[in-house]
């Protein structure tokens, strides 16, 4: 293959690629605001991360510990991971779906533990999602939050659509 950089395996190196352009100026703003906002949720998790594991192990919805201590950094890791996507930074092909199924995962995942607390009754119980820096979000509240995530990862999956990489033929 021409062009192509190879190690002495004889296989070749993963490389970045920018990011494809945007469909609409829309969608860049939605996903440069998503992007911010997970920054902030992410940031407000991290500087109060052991009050928010406490708040977690409250929940009467039973879920064993091992669950409770995994959720949590699952969570501020897909937060993380979905950043490079909304940003469109230069990024791998496989790296550029992760991060664009991360922006999907956080809305999952906020969304089915606000609907989990609904429905075990506790829908006035603070969810955590900015940590506990904004303590009075109940878990009705982070449902609606959830479904505005999934709307603009949505939109800016729409609009910053990775492309597939093409094979090259010799």
């Amino acid at each position: 293959m021409v062009g192509t950089t190879y190690n002495g395996r004889m296989s070749y190196f993963v490389s970045a690629h920018p990011a494809r352009p945007v469909k609409t100026p829309f969608s860049q703003y939605c996903a440069l605001g998503y992007a911010g906002i997970l920054t902030g949720v992410l940031v407000a998790q991290l500087f109060t991360l052991d009050e928010v594991l406490e708040l977690f192990s409250s929940f009467s919805v039973a879920l064993p510990p091992f669950i409770v201590a995994a959720f949590v950094p699952c969570v501020i890791v897909a937060e993380l991971c979905a950043l490079p996507f909304l940003l469109r930074m230069k990024l791998s092909h496989a790296f550029r779906w992760l991060s664009m199924g991360c922006s999907w995962l956080v809305a999952l995942l906020w969304g089915g533990l606000g609907v989990a607390l609904v429905v075990a009754g506790e829908a006035s119980v603070s969810v955590g999602l900015f940590g506990t820096v904004v303590s009075p979000l109940s878990a009705g509240v982070s449902v609606v939050i959830a479904l505005l995530f999934g709307g603009m990862a949505a939109v800016s999956s729409w609009g910053l659509w990775p492309e597939l990489p093409r094979r090259r033929h010799a």
